[in-house]
């Protein structure tokens, strides 16, 4: 899944109330969340590409989210 696909996905699953391509991105690259996000360099998955679209597993995607992600409230 891409950024955008996922953002979707975790709003149409009611994971998170509402959260953009662009949230989901500052999420992957915050300080606060760099030693729990599940893609990268040295992390347990890697980042796939497709043309320009960077991809990312689906299960371990909705699982960070689940589990770690906690969405502030307001």
């Amino acid at each position: 899944m891409t950024f955008t696909s996922g953002a979707e996905l975790l709003m149409s699953k009611g994971i998170v109330e509402s959260i953009t391509r662009e949230g989901v991105r500052h999420i992957a690259t915050s300080e606060k969340y760099a030693d729990s996000w599940p893609f990268g360099p040295d992390k347990p998955h890697p980042y796939g590409k497709a043309g320009k679209a960077v991809l990312m597993a689906t299960e371990p995607f909705l699982e960070f989210f689940r589990t770690v992600y906690k969405q502030p409230d307001g």
